[in-house]
C-alpha cells in the first residue's frame, strides 16, 4: 500500500509530458484559418493506417484515420468557399471552386439543345458537305474538259504543223507553172524544170494564119524572139501560196490548192511585138475593101439589050485587134495551132438583080 501511494504520488508530481514542438507547429499550421480567400493546406488522406510519427495526440486532436468510420478531420472555415480536394490515394494540393468564390462568376449552365435545331444543323452540314463535294466534282469535271481541250487544241496544232513541215522547202501540190505541176519540187528543181520545158516547148511552138486555105504568115518562139526572162519571178510568186501567212493560214491555203489549183504562164511574148502588129496590118490592108454596088456601065442602041451591067461586090473588113488577142492568147499559153483569118463581108447597097 505504502508503494503504490508513493508511485501515484510521484507521478502528481511529474508534469504532464506535452508532444514535441514540430508537431505542435504542424498542428497549428492545419488548424489554421485565413481570414479570407483560399486555404493552401495538407490533409492526410487514406494513409492506409499511417499516422504521423512523434504525434501520439493525433487522436485525441479529434481526428480520425480517413477511410474509417468516425469524425472526420475538420475543414477550416472562411476559406472564401475554397475546399481541399484529396485523391483516392495519398494527399493532394490544390483548390475547388465552390459557393463564395470571391467574385469569380460561375460558368451558366448551357440550356439543352431542341432535338430539332440538331436535325437542322446535321442537315446543314450534310448540306456543306455534298455542296462541296459537288464543286470539287465540277472543278475536276471542268479542269478535265479544260486538259481535253488544250490536248485537242495541241494535236490540232501538231497535225497542221506535221502537214505543213513536209513542205518547208518545196512548192505544195496543186501548183503549177506553164501546165508543169511543180508541186512536191525543190525551188531548183522548179527551175530547172520549167526552163526545160519552156526550152523544149519553144523548139516546138509555132503558130499559123492562113487565109482561105493560103498560109499568110507562121509565128515561132525564135521568130517573135519571146523570152523567158520572167521565170523567176513567176516561181516566186508560185512558191507563195502555203508558205506565208500564220499557222491556220498556211493550212487553209494548202487544203484550198486541192480544190482550186494555182496556175501562172512564164513565157510571154517579146514587149517588141512589132513583128505581129506589122503582119497583122499588112494583111489588113490586103484583105480590106470597100462594097461595090452593081451599076449600068453602058447603053447600046445597035444591041438587042442596050444597057450593060456591072455585078456587084461584097466588101472586107478584117478586125486585127481581136485577132490580135487570140493569137497573144495562144503565146502566152506556148499553144501551137492555126488561126484562119475570117475578116467580116460587107453587103453592097444595089445588087445586079435591082437593077
Amino acid at each position: 500500500m505504502a508503494g503504490e501511494r508513493r508511485r501515484q504520488q510521484t507521478s502528481r508530481q511529474q508534469p504532464q509530458q506535452q508532444p514535441p514542438q514540430r508537431v505542435q507547429q504542424a498542428a497549428q499550421a492545419m488548424n489554421y484559418s485565413a481570414p479570407s480567400g483560399v486555404q493552401r493546406g495538407y490533409i492526410p488522406q487514406n494513409t492506409g493506417g499511417y499516422q504521423p510519427a512523434g504525434y501520439p495526440g493525433y487522436q485525441q486532436a479529434g481526428y480520425r484515420q480517413p477511410g474509417y468510420p468516425g469524425q472526420q478531420p475538420p475543414m477550416n472555415q472562411n476559406t472564401g468557399g475554397m475546399q481541399n480536394v484529396s485523391s483516392v490515394t495519398g494527399g493532394t494540393r490544390g483548390f475547388v471552386l465552390q459557393g463564395n468564390t470571391g467574385g469569380i462568376p460561375a460558368a451558366k449552365k448551357q440550356k439543352k439543345m431542341p432535338a430539332t435545331t440538331k436535325t437542322l444543323i446535321r442537315l446543314v452540314s450534310l448540306l456543306a458537305a455534298v455542296a462541296v463535294i459537288a464543286a470539287g466534282i465540277w472543278l475536276l469535271t471542268e479542269n478535265n474538259k479544260k486538259a481535253a481541250g488544250e490536248r485537242e487544241e495541241q494535236q490540232r496544232i501538231k497535225t497542221m504543223q506535221d502537214a505543213l513541215s513536209k513542205y518547208d522547202n518545196l512548192y505544195f501540190p496543186g501548183v503549177y507553172v506553164d501546165g508543169i505541176s511543180i508541186g512536191g519540187m525543190t525551188p531548183e528543181q522548179a527551175k530547172y524544170s520549167v526552163e526545160s520545158q519552156i526550152q523544149q516547148r519553144n523548139e516546138n511552138w509555132s503558130v499559123t494564119l492562113t487565109w482561105q486555105g493560103n498560109t499568110a504568115v507562121t509565128y515561132t518562139a525564135k521568130s517573135l524572139n519571146m523570152k523567158t526572162d520572167n521565170t523567176e519571178e513567176v516561181l516566186n510568186k508560185a512558191w507563195e501560196p502555203g508558205h506565208f501567212g500564220t499557222l491556220e493560214e498556211r493550212y487553209e491555203a494548202m487544203l484550198r490548192l486541192r480544190e482550186e489549183p494555182y496556175e501562172d504562164y512564164t513565157a510571154q511574148p517579146s514587149s517588141d511585138n512589132s513583128k505581129i502588129d506589122s503582119d497583122l496590118a499588112s494583111i489588113k490592108q490586103q484583105l480590106d475593101r470597100p462594097a461595090q454596088d452593081a451599076t449600068v456601065s453602058e447603053f447600046r442602041d445597035d444591041l438587042e439589050e442596050p444597057f450593060v451591067f456591072t455585078k456587084e461586090e461584097y466588101g472586107r473588113n478584117l478586125d486585127i485587134e481581136a485577132l490580135k488577142t487570140r493569137l497573144y492568147h495562144m503565146v502566152s499559153t506556148m499553144e501551137s495551132g492555126t488561126l484562119e483569118i475570117e475578116p467580116e463581108m460587107i453587103a453592097p447597097a444595089v445588087t445586079l438583080a435591082d437593077l
